[in-house]
């Protein structure tokens, strides 16, 4: 069976953004690579259907994951879920998809929740998203251990998976009730030429006054930035354990940003380079997932999974209404990742904010990085 290593992952994420061959001859062989590298661990996959060792290392680790009795089967015939909830998940430029039958879906929101996982009907809400987006990371290490490829990163919820080569492998699961399908395949990701990057590439400086292309700039100032914040985190529909208020926000400029220490970082990508972080300290984390759940989260030493789920839906909450409040970016495409500890910054001009909320009774601390192109021109 053939391998593809983190090495050779790697070396095609390095190919589509050579800088010493032309646009064109660059776009071409990368994309044949892509392609080579796609179909290799397509055919893998699908050599894996009906694996009754893919079923019972699936079976065990939802099982051990939920809590709960859970069978699952790597095998069936592949085709339309009706209301499928979708998950993508990408590792350089292959992108993992899986679909889950609604069904099988609200059942597994509803274990994490502490449910039983029987007859539930759980809504398609952020929250829940999140939940089950923990599940298909589950799925995605277990199918990517199979056919010896790198596990992809975090999965997030798409509308549309790509099915240009259709599913790879099928199967169903079941948590305390009937068995409901579930479906999986691999397609190729090309990044677009444009997108940003939290580096900047070595030996290449962006002029502080270089224009971004696509992106329209309005005068915006570091006190708007604060009332973005403040209206992005006051707006949040998902608690349900009381308003959010902001207790202090203090708004500075930066020339050299730093990952700040916390528990959650995110990154919001647009048109330009850099990106808009949000990082959630310990507290804010802790904060976030008593307003979801509408109770008091006892401290502890290590965050679980549900607990981390339930803030992080939260904080998209918080990136994306900051986003949706800056007039640089509107209508410009943006994509959330997550944001390593030892990540690199690019090194510009930036809008820092350090945020106390008070969220359920409890302060939440936050630290936000907002570009200076984001804010328009200073």
């Amino acid at each position: 069976m053939s391998r593809i290593s983190d090495d050779e992952i790697q070396r095609l994420a390095t190919a589509l953004e050579a800088q010493d061959a032309s646009p064109r001859t660059r776009g071409r062989d990368a994309t044949e690579t892509q392609r080579a590298a796609v179909a290799r661990l397509q055919a893998d996959l699908s050599q894996r259907a009906g694996d009754e060792a893919l079923g019972r290392a699936l079976t065990q680790t939802l099982a051990a994951y939920l809590n709960r009795p859970v069978r699952a089967v790597a095998g069936g015939a592949a085709g339309t879920i009706p209301g499928a909830w979708r998950y993508a998940a990408e590792r350089g430029p292959v992108q993992w998809w899986i679909e889950f039958d609604p069904a099988l879906a609200a059942s597994l929101a509803d274990a994490m929740l502490g449910g039983a996982g029987v007859n539930a009907r759980s809504g398609a809400g952020r929250r829940a998203r999140a939940l089950v987006g923990k599940v298909a990371d589950l799925f995605f290490k277990a199918l990517s251990s199979v056919v010896d490829a790198p596990a992809p990163h975090p999965a997030v919820w798409t509308e549309s998976a790509p099915h240009s080569a259709g599913a790879k492998i099928a199967g169903r699961c079941v948590v305390n009730a009937e068995p409901f399908a579930w479906q999986a395949g691999i397609a190729a990701f090309l990044e677009p030429a444009r997108e940003p990057a939290l580096e900047t590439a070595p030996g290449v400086a962006r002029p502080a006054n270089a224009p971004v292309p696509t992106v329209k700039r309005e005068a915006v100032g570091s006190s708007d930035i604060g009332k973005a914040i403040a209206e992005a985190c006051t707006g949040l529909t998902s608690l349900s354990g009381g308003l959010v208020t902001v207790a202090h926000c203090a708004v500075t400029e930066v020339d050299a940003p730093e990952v700040p220490e916390s528990a959650i970082r995110l990154a919001l990508t647009t048109g330009g380079t850099g990106a808009l972080i949000v990082c959630a300290q310990r507290d804010a984390v802790i904060a976030f997932a008593s307003g979801a759940s509408g109770g008091k989260i006892p401290e502890s030493d290590e965050i679980g999974s549900v607990v981390g789920a339930a803030a992080e839906a939260i904080l998209r909450d918080i990136i994306h209404g900051i986003a949706s409040r800056l007039s640089a970016v509107a209508g410009v495409p943006q994509r959330t990742v997550y944001l390593a500890a030892d990540a690199q910054l690019a090194r510009t001009r930036h809008i820092a904010a350090a945020v106390t909320l008070h969220v359920a009774g409890s302060d939440a601390n936050l630290r936000v990085l907002v570009p200076r192109w984001m804010a328009g021109s200073a």
